[in-house]
């Protein structure tokens, strides 16, 4: 029978923690458990979120965009003292990294784009105080671009870059919608219903707005590039959500207010709304960048400012989780093995040299004939 090392090249190895940077199909010893270990793929059913690394500046009534291992965060608000940011980080799907600040500090302003190709427009900077102020993104700095044609703050947008961007909505109430081509704002067909604090996701020809007030508001509509058309609601009422999507058929809307700080998050399949997984920490006034299958939700308030991060996986998306496995009969170190997940053979060891042999069959380990020279590896 051919022996792990054979197969793979290497001898299965003892941690007393799980090791870094695990791959799927790698076996190893636990010594603290005192079990065999195998890291095997999972196949989640509703779509997940798991803990990343948190913003350098927690701060709420931020905007982000980019893809869940590249994305942007930039803008936003915290307090005590009040402070509205220029401050903008970097996510490389591990940790957020500050790069250069917005040459304007505001809140809850318009977002489109990628992490290397964005655009920051409108929001307020002061109490009361809307701007029509935009700033495009080069992956490096910021440098202003075109204003928008209404000042406006706390609406719903996306787009594809610096170049193409699409907003609407905005504080107070208003339905305007805009369309950015690198140069100018144009005005086209505003939304049925004028709202404020509300998601938005897609690009400047096939979008989705969603959510928003006052009063609270659950209604959604879809955008075709000349249109807005009303469409399924939300399941849950919320204004000051967390968004992300690629288009009208495609967006996931989380957290947010409904009233009272909520994690409920809703995926969109271009007909209706369904629930999955909550945020962790429920919180309003949270950013969020990616698709509905992989992104990102970051920042917010719960009511204290966090810059917690969360991250979303799909449903049906592989991914990894360890799989514990029945205990040996005797614990030890350094042995020789062999065999597959399901029928594997543990022999010798430390300490004293062991001469006891045990059969995995992917459930349990029963002692089998013992060698006839104890051994370790």
């Amino acid at each position: 029978m051919a022996d792990y090392k054979t197969i793979h090249g290497i001898k299965v190895k003892s941690y007393t923690t799980d090791p870094d940077n695990i791959i799927e199909g790698q076996v190893w010893y636990d010594k603290t458990n005192k079990v065999l270990q195998f890291e095997t793929p999972n196949v989640t059913t509703a779509g997940a979120w798991r803990t990343g690394n948190a913003l350098n500046t927690a701060r709420y009534i931020l905007s982000g965009t980019g893809i869940y291992t590249a994305s942007l965060a930039f803008a936003g608000f915290s307090t005590p003292p009040d402070t509205w940011h220029g401050l903008t980080e970097n996510y490389d799907g591990t940790s957020w990294t500050e790069v250069a600040d917005l040459n304007t500090v505001r809140y809850g302003a318009f977002r489109s784009g990628t992490s290397t190709s964005a655009l920051c427009s409108g929001g307020q900077n002061a109490p009361g105080s809307a701007i029509a102020n935009a700033e495009s993104w080069n992956g490096t700095s910021w440098s202003e671009t075109g204003d928008l044609n209404s000042a406006r703050s706390k609406g719903g947008g996306d787009g594809a870059s610096n170049t193409n961007a699409l907003a609407f909505g905005g504080a107070s109430t208003l339905a305007v919608n805009e369309s950015f081509n690198g140069t100018s704002w144009t005005e086209l067909a505003d939304l049925n219903t004028g709202r404020r604090a509300l998601g938005g996701s897609g690009t400047t020809t096939s979008a989705l707005a969603y959510g928003g007030a006052f009063p609270i508001k659950a209604v959604t509509e879809s955008w075709n590039g000349t249109s807005w058309s009303e469409v399924s609601d939300l399941n849950d009422a919320r204004v000051e959500v967390g968004s992300f999507g690629s288009d009208n058929t495609s967006a996931l809307v989380t957290g947010g207010e409904s009233p009272g700080y909520v994690g409920v998050t809703e995926i969109w399949n271009g007909t209706s709304w369904t629930e999955v997984a909550d945020l962790a920490t429920g919180r309003a006034a949270v950013a969020g960048s990616g698709t509905a299958s992989n992104g990102i939700a970051f920042g917010g308030s719960a009511p204290a400012i966090t810059g917690a991060t969360e991250e979303w996986t799909g449903a049906g998306a592989a991914v990894f989780a360890w799989s514990t496995g029945g205990a040996m009969n005797t614990a030890r170190s350094f042995m020789a093995n062999a065999g597959t997940q399901t029928a594997a053979l543990g022999a010798g060891g430390n300490p004293d040299n062991q001469v006891l042999t045990e059969l995995y069959d992917g459930t349990s380990w029963t002692e089998v004939g013992d060698m006839n020279t104890g051994r370790r590896a």
